[in-house]
Formats: C-alpha cells, structure tokens, sequence
C-alpha cells in the first residue's frame, strides 16, 4: 500500500500529464499551484493533513511561491513561504535573513546562496538551535 504522501504525488503527476495532453504545454507554476489548491478542497471534510508549498519560475523568470492549508487556501508571497510544525521559529529566522533584492542576486549569482542556505537549514533543523 502507498503512502499518503505517494499517493498525493501520484495524483498531481496524473492531474499534470492531463494537463500537458490537452494544452500541449507544461504547467506554470501558478497554475499548478491553483490545481493543488483545487484537489486539496476536493477533500476538505476529510482532508488531506499537508500544507504544501509551492515555488517555481513563471515563463517571464520571474519568482512563484504560494502555500496552502491543508483545505487548500492559497497564499502568496513576493518573499519567503514557510510550512510545518515550527513556522514561528521559521519566520523569524527567515525575517532575519531576508534581505530586498535578492531574488535579482540569486538569478545573477546562485552560488553566493548555496553555503549561507546550507547553515541556515542546518540551524534551523538542529534541535539544539
């Protein structure tokens, strides 16, 4: 038997090859973040317990990021999305660390991120933080 997390994969992989075979195109991820949505209220009196998060480039590159309850509520951000069962200690690091503008220093830069990223999720997953 499948796990619930499988089976929630399996379901946005088919609901997504549905979509490429009738738009001959791939998903953006605003749209499949709508979709998520839409499956996630489908369930909403026997719900699925996962707040997903959802984070992709639109075809202009320009950033998507959206999270959801788990009756499929969608939320946007221009910044930062978090999701578990610590979001208060993960906004406050990721208010901390947060800076404008660099979503464009990512885009020109993307290796100036990966260490600072690494000890950040470190930090944050280590129960002695």
């Amino acid at each position: 038997m499948l796990t619930a997390a499988a089976r929630r994969f399996q379901t946005f992989q088919f609901r997504h090859n549905m979509y490429k075979l009738r738009e001959e195109r791939d998903m953006r991820p605003s749209t499949f973040g709508h979709m998520v949505s839409n499956i996630l209220y489908e369930k909403r009196f026997g719900s699925y317990f996962c707040s997903p998060v959802i984070a992709g480039l639109e075809p202009d590159n320009s950033p998507y990021l959206c999270g959801m309850d788990s009756i499929g509520a969608i939320e946007t951000a221009k910044d930062f999305m978090v999701a578990g069962t610590a979001p208060e200690s993960l906004y406050g690091v990721c208010e901390s660390f947060w800076r404008p503008g660099m979503v464009r220093r990512l885009r020109t830069r993307p290796r100036d991120f990966s260490r600072p990223l690494a000890e950040r999720l470190l930090q944050v997953s280590s129960p002695h933080a």
